[in-house]
């Protein structure tokens, strides 16, 4: 899987304001196979699977959505974007797929657009944790380390158990020069089961840089 501290994984939260004939419930049982594809890191099937599904339902915002996810796990941003972009043409207030775009205008360098994104996330949502959490990537790489801690804390205080926000917490803290902060939320995101700590060792220790 394309997912290190630096990449927002977008663990479907299943929560919409849209509206249509088919229940959210029924939508998601749709998906439940390919869902946990995505989960487990197969991220290459569970893309082939919704791949397939769309062709048929395609009014279904957390398809889309989850299409999205696998395509920005298998570097496939073009199409993570028109997935993206289809999961908020059936439901424009999707605060998941909505950071989904932000994701890939990060990929592409439009560092401003994302955090627009972001922010726009949060204002439909304002405990939308993972939101925060990708404006924290936005705020290390502009070295606005205040900033990166604030929204950090916000982030984990809305979803302690995430270990992608523990992770790009620790290294917050790390770059706004708190070793203490920063070992804490290590310790975060391994109890949690983040999978490349080496990752982050590697940045603390100099070897890695979060910076273009």
């Amino acid at each position: 899987m394309r997912n290190n501290f630096l990449m927002l994984v977008l663990l479907l939260t299943l929560i919409s304001c849209g509206n249509s004939e088919k229940s959210d419930l029924s939508k998601r049982l749709d998906i439940s196979d390919a869902s946990e594809k995505y989960l487990s890191g197969n991220s290459e099937v569970a893309s082939q699977l919704m791949e397939t599904y769309v062709l048929s339902e395609k009014e279904n915002e957390y398809a889309w959505a989850l299409l999205g996810n696998t395509y920005i796990d298998l570097e496939e941003d073009a199409k993570a974007k028109n997935a993206f972009e289809n999961a908020v043409r059936v439901d424009p207030k999707m605060e998941e797929a909505i950071t989904g775009l932000g994701i890939v205008a990060r990929i592409e360098g439009d560092y401003e657009k994302a955090a627009e994104l972001y922010e726009k996330a949060i204002a439909i949502n304002p405990k939308y944790a993972e939101a925060y959490s990708s404006l924290v990537v936005i705020y290390l790489k502009q070295k606005e380390f205040e900033k990166a801690t604030e929204v950090g804390v916000k982030s984990y205080e809305l979803d302690k158990g995430n270990p992608v926000i523990a992770a790009n917490l620790c290294v917050a803290f790390h770059y706004a020069g708190d070793s203490i902060s920063r070992e804490k939320y290590f310790n975060e995101a391994k109890i949690n089961g983040y999978p490349n700590l080496v990752g982050i060792r590697n940045i603390i220790e100099g070897e890695l840089t979060v910076f273009d």
